[in-house]
């Protein structure tokens, strides 16, 4: 799977990947049309290798920030059925930029946004920080649609995970991963 992967991620693809896990499942679920994919991130080659800048909580918040994690790692077999890779339609000078931006907030070591609000850049997850990094990269050309949560029977099994009480989770605008 990585190896195959490896002949055709470039920079600035979306890296998407399947967790095998509880929470993966749940995150999943909460995607509109395609329930593929549980966790994104973008691309970038660097000194030979492929790396991805993703955001994700290990729940125990010991590394849940920014990360620019080697692919091998990122989509470690081990831990997700699977993954994806599609490829905006960008320019050089874009692509550029989105890097640019990732990395940004690699430095900056944004942490992972357990109150899922999309207002506020002092903390992401993953399919936000890809969201923002694209509307500035692209000059607002490429738009992620967001949707609002209502499902509340989905939040009563994420509430573990959030640290947000359901009246303010509940209508709250979202990024989901599809």
């Amino acid at each position: 799977m990585v190896a195959e992967a490896r002949k055709t991620i470039r920079d600035g693809d979306l890296i998407l990947r399947t967790g095998n896990d509880f929470s993966s499942v749940h995150i999943r679920d909460i995607s509109q049309k395609d329930k593929t994919y549980s966790h994104g991130g973008i691309a970038v080659l660097d000194s030979g290798d492929i790396y991805i800048y993703h955001i994700d909580t290990d729940f125990q918040h010991a590394r849940d920030k920014v990360r620019k994690e080697k692919l091998d790692s990122f989509s470690n077999p081990a831990k997700n059925l699977g993954i994806g890779i599609a490829r905006y339609k960008m320019d050089t000078l874009e692509v550029k930029a989105l890097l640019a931006y990732l990395d940004k907030q690699y430095q900056r070591k944004i942490p992972f946004d357990l109150r899922f609000d999309i207002k506020t850049d002092d903390s992401m997850y993953c399919s936000e920080m890809i969201m923002k990094g694209l509307r500035t990269a692209t000059k607002n050309r490429i738009r992620i649609e967001t949707i609002k949560f209502y499902d509340r029977n989905k939040y009563k099994v994420i509430k573990q995970y959030l640290k947000i009480p359901e009246s303010d989770f509940v209508g709250r605008m979202f990024v989901p991963v599809d």
